[in-house]
């Protein structure tokens, strides 16, 4: 009796191992679609290159000379003016927390806050609209106060 009891639990073992093989492949088969899944590009954490780059579908990016704050501007695939993107920083926790609690910036649309780096961030879609990337960039370009930071290429 005790070995059909023994045959069982190794056959119960090795019915449970297969099921935990087979749903350990599917796991790694939906990672490895994630990874294959289009990825956007941060251009603030690539080295800056020597040129914004040029292409539709792209990102102006804007650093402020005096502060942590920037700007994104954004084109859509048809190289017109799509969004800008405000990210604020804050130096201390009370600046952060009354600015938070306002969550106003002019006529910025409030988008979300990070804590962690005392951050709020703001869009606008009609500061660029009906602009081309050539034309947002010569704007960019004269902006006070702001840098362009060059796109990785």
């Amino acid at each position: 009796m005790r070995v059909n009891n023994m045959k069982k639990i190794l056959s119960f073992l090795l019915i449970l191992s297969v099921v935990f093989t087979f749903a350990s492949c599917s796991d790694k088969k939906t990672a490895e679609e994630t990874t294959a899944s289009p990825v956007v590009e941060s251009t603030t954490e690539k080295a800056p290159q020597t040129k914004p780059a040029i292409i539709a579908g792209k990102s102006i990016m804007l650093k402020s000379a005096d502060s942590r704050d920037y700007v994104e501007i954004m084109t859509d695939s048809g190289n017109n003016g799509a969004n800008v993107m405000i990210y604020k920083f804050y130096d201390t926790d009370a600046e952060y927390e009354a600015a938070k609690a306002k969550k106003n910036e002019g006529k910025y649309a409030f988008v979300g806050e990070i804590d962690a780096n005392r951050q709020l961030i703001f869009s606008d879609s009609e500061a660029v609209k009906g602009m081309t990337y050539d034309e947002i960039l010569a704007a960019a370009e004269n902006v006070e106060g702001y840098v362009i930071v060059p796109a990785a290429e």
